[in-house]
């Protein structure tokens, strides 16, 4: 996981002066996918905080607007729009549908109002679904997701890595097998070695520190064209290096 806390200008708040302060957290699913998580602050303790992106945008828009103010509210739409994107109760025609009713009214109320409101549109299921049964995943854009990496501060080579889906191998002169990922300087953004599962069949392994210091380990058959995630993560050099010797013949 990957996460930073902002900071802004100070601005008039209540009867004295305040600032906003934003923390934006990223982790990684099992499969790979990522969550969005973002909570912020403003007024101390006789202040909001949690998600009180809604007061933050009103205090900044009622105050003289300074260089910070563009990225203020693009950080608030992303946190408004995205926040747990893990855990969204319907699907993205049902959750569109909700959205509007909050742009034209303000607010979508309770559970029994958003029904109301989507069975007026016809949506209290959606393709079998119904509104509420089940916490749905819904993906981060790839736009999002560059944005939001960009703003914790995670290299552009490392998240091109964790954002390819799918990678294709050469050998190169000196043997060793490289990644189609290129770092800055142009070299390929790995090197690994082709190796042989215990069961003979061959296999490539890849491993690299995370931006947080935990190490990221992925094995795929080295038989396909490409190569599909399967990432494994842990927290110290010795236990990646055990999955590796397990998955791996030397």
């Amino acid at each position: 996981m990957a996460s930073k806390v902002l900071s802004f200008y100070p601005v008039p708040y209540y009867d004295g002066t305040s600032y906003a302060q934003i923390k934006v957290e990223l982790r990684t699913k099992n499969d790979g996918q990522y969550v969005l998580s973002m909570q912020g602050q403003i007024g101390g303790r006789n202040g909001s905080s949690g998600q009180c992106y809604e007061e933050i945008m009103d205090t900044y828009n009622k105050a003289p607007k300074q260089k910070q103010f563009e990225l203020l509210q693009k950080i608030c739409a992303v946190w408004e729009r995205w926040h747990l994107n893990d855990l969204r109760a319907g699907t993205p025609r049902q959750m569109a549908a909700l959205r509007e009713l909050k742009k034209s009214q303000g607010k979508i109320g309770d559970y029994d109002a958003q029904l109301k409101y989507l069975e007026s549109r016809n949506l209290v299921e959606d393709n079998g679904y119904k509104y509420g049964s089940a916490w749905l995943f819904e993906p981060l854009p790839q736009d999002v997701l560059n944005f939001i990496q960009k703003l914790i501060g995670i290299p552009e080579t490392q998240a091109a890595a964790a954002n390819t889906g799918h990678i294709s191998f050469s050998q190169g002169s000196s043997g060793m097998y490289e990644s189609s990922l290129k770092g800055p300087n142009g070299k390929p953004l790995y090197l690994i070695n082709k190796n042989s599962l215990t069961n003979g069949k061959s296999m490539w392994c890849v491993m690299r520190q995370g931006e947080s210091g935990q190490y990221d380990v992925w094995v795929a058959p080295a038989s396909s064209k490409g190569w599909d995630k399967q990432l494994h993560r842990f927290t110290t050099l010795n236990d990646a290096r055990a999955a590796v010797n397990m998955a791996t013949k030397k």
